[in-house]
């Protein structure tokens, strides 16, 4: 997500952010003060963060892990995420096990 400084003082102030908006109309993100428009951006973030991803059809495995989601304890679902994600390297030996860790986030960029 991209934030203009405005936004970023808010959050960085602890400052409640609310995301509003009806059925038939575009979404809006409120601060106390000001309304912002929200830009849809058609991109896959993960695919980007995962360097030679490799879905279930390019590996030969078929299996759908159930409640894989990232609800609940963040440690277990970085530990169900990177067996997923080892799961689908495992066709490729000489590489190191992948792994996903939480990192905060030091600074924004527009």
């Amino acid at each position: 997500m991209l934030l203009d400084d405005n936004l970023l003082k808010e959050i960085e102030a602890g400052n409640q952010l609310i995301f509003k908006g009806d059925p038939d109309e575009n979404a809006v993100l409120c601060t106390s003060s000001k309304t912002y428009d929200i830009k849809e951006a058609e991109t896959s973030n993960s695919l980007l963060l995962v360097p030679e991803l490799l879905f279930a059809a390019s590996t030969g495995l078929d299996e759908t892990i159930a409640n894989n989601s990232i609800e609940g304890d963040s440690d277990s679902s970085f530990d169900k995420s990177n067996a997923s994600l080892n799961k689908s390297a495992d066709s490729d030996d000489r590489k190191p096990p992948r792994e996903i860790v939480h990192k905060d986030i030091r600074s924004t960029f527009f």
